[in-house]
């Protein structure tokens, strides 16, 4: 009896059930239904005698590919039939390794083993350091009976020791990082990226392996990606992360590695490069992020998707390309494969708002914010505070070049009042000073374009330093400029990306 048989044994009779529900679902013809029942309802160890006849399969080499195509449809169902919110390659894990403990229970050494190395060679490959350890343990303690040499498996523990003990280190790290980002994000601060960046170098000891571990070294320089949103060090982290990716890639350690690990660099580097203005740079490993789906089904999709979208389309509408930049939103919004979460489609429709605002569609525009599903009190608690005052300042504009004036002057007052405890703060200093601007306008519309008017503007020192500017901070400097001087917007936003 092989691999096939005694896996269909060791099924219990409710999963059994289902399984063949589902070839009876997906078959196009009948015969893996058929090599399932033959298997179920045969007690011999070995059914090839009986399967010519009855499978009525015209050679040896058809009737073997029925069968590795039903196990390979085994496999995949019992992996995709685990409890939800467990990682996927975990869960495989932990079927194989509860069905070799099952097989050890039954005295059945021989397919125990093969159970533990198919665990095995699946967590060694993803890096999964602990489910690793429990496996090491595990094989160590069966060594004997599963015939194993011992003494690799106790080096191969001490190596993943090693590893897994970095990666605590690394987890804590990441768990001190995001509880300061929380704090930030929920009272309107900015962390310090040097700051921050030296107390997670100095909690993670990094020796010569872990340097050149592509694994590692992604998750910490994601880990310091989150501190560069926060404090806007987009420059300093993008020299950061193309030194990193550049040196993995020099000794070769990309190479080998998933369509969904490379994503994760492509649309790091990509979405630094785009916040630094350097957008033909960005499309391109944008380019590279859009094979790795082609590579990988759906799984990589599933991941980067959507990502992807937003920062594409965020690429097109500031490279002149602002229409197309609108389709490439309303047709991933009717792309069925994309998996939007609530934030990731509040964030769309918010851009797509703006797009319509850079194309004078003022009234498409003010639908799409209308349209948005979820409240203020929702974006503030789960996008944080300055996504809200962004929102709150688009809208503003909005009212504005819709002419409804008493509208903008009652949401400028509502802004100022549940804001008021966060003005001090630089970003949102520099807003405050952005609303009484606006409510100037539109108190005074016949000093707009008076050098009175241009000198408080540049009195006020909207910009910020090159490096920690905002685009949409940016934005909104150029609409107030295009007031001033009654040029086009959306040709002076074009116009001064170019000249950053």
């Amino acid at each position: 009896m092989d691999l096939l048989e005694k896996t269909i044994q060791l099924m219990e009779p409710s999963r059994k059930r289902a399984f063949r529900q589902s070839l009876m679902m997906s078959a196009h013809e009948r015969k893996d239904v058929d090599l399932f029942d033959l298997i179920c309802s045969t007690k011999s160890l070995s059914i090839r005698g009986k399967a010519h006849k009855k499978l009525k399969q015209p050679n040896a080499n058809a009737y073997h590919s029925l069968r590795k195509r039903l196990f390979k449809k085994l496999i995949k169902f019992l992996s995709l039939h685990h409890p939800p919110g467990e990682d996927r390659d975990e869960a495989v894990v932990e079927m194989y390794q509860g069905m070799a403990q099952f097989a050890i229970e039954r005295k059945d050494n021989s397919l125990a083993a093969k159970y533990y190395t198919l665990a095995l060679r699946i967590a060694q490959k993803s890096k999964l350091v602990f489910a690793l350890d429990q496996l090491y343990r595990e094989l160590i303690e069966h060594a004997e009976i599963l015939d194993m040499d011992i003494t690799a498996l106790f080096n191969a523990w001490q190596e993943n020791t090693r590893e897994r003990l970095f990666r605590e280190k690394l987890l804590m790290s990441r768990t001190i990082v995001l509880s300061r980002l929380i704090d930030a994000k929920k009272h309107g601060n900015i962390l310090d990226f040097d700051d921050v960046v030296k107390s997670v170098f100095k909690e993670v000891h990094l020796d010569k392996a872990v340097m050149i571990d592509a694994y590692y070294q992604f998750e910490l320089v994601s880990l310091i990606r989150s501190v560069a949103a926060s404090s806007r060090a987009y420059l300093r982290f993008e020299k950061f992360a193309l030194e990193v990716y550049e040196r993995l890639r020099l000794i070769g350690n990309l190479e080998d590695q998933s369509p969904g690990y490379r994503a994760g660099w492509y649309y790091i580097i990509a979405h630094a490069q785009y916040r630094n203005r350097k957008f033909s740079s960005a499309d391109g490993w944008l380019e590279k992020l859009a094979s790795t789906f082609k590579e990988s089904k759906s799984s990589t999709k599933a991941v980067y998707g959507v990502r992807y979208m937003l920062l594409r389309s965020a690429v097109l509408s500031y490279t002149g390309r602002n229409t197309e930049a609108i389709d490439w939103v309303k047709k991933s919004l009717a792309d069925k494969t994309l998996l939007i979460s609530p934030k990731e489609m509040t964030i769309m429709q918010l851009n797509l708002a703006v797009w319509h605002f850079q194309s004078k569609n003022y009234k498409k525009a003010n639908q799409t914010i209308l349209k948005m599903q979820h409240s203020d009190g929702w974006i503030e608690k789960h996008l944080g505070k300055e996504w809200l005052f962004k929102k709150n300042l688009i809208e503003l504009i909005i009212q504005v070049e819709m002419g409804n004036d008493e509208i903008t002057l009652s949401r400028i007052k509502t802004i100022e009042k549940r804001f008021a405890p966060l003005l001090h703060h630089e970003f949102y200093q520099r807003a405050g000073i952005f609303m009484g601007l606006i409510r100037y306008i539109l108190l005074n519309p016949e000093k707009t374009r008076t050098n009175q008017f241009a000198a408080r503007v540049e009195a006020a020192q909207l910009g910020w330093p090159e490096e920690e500017e905002d685009l949409q901070a940016m934005t909104f400097f150029c609409w107030l400029k295009a007031r001033m001087t009654g040029r086009d917007y959306y040709e002076l936003v074009l116009e001064t990306l170019q000249s950053r």
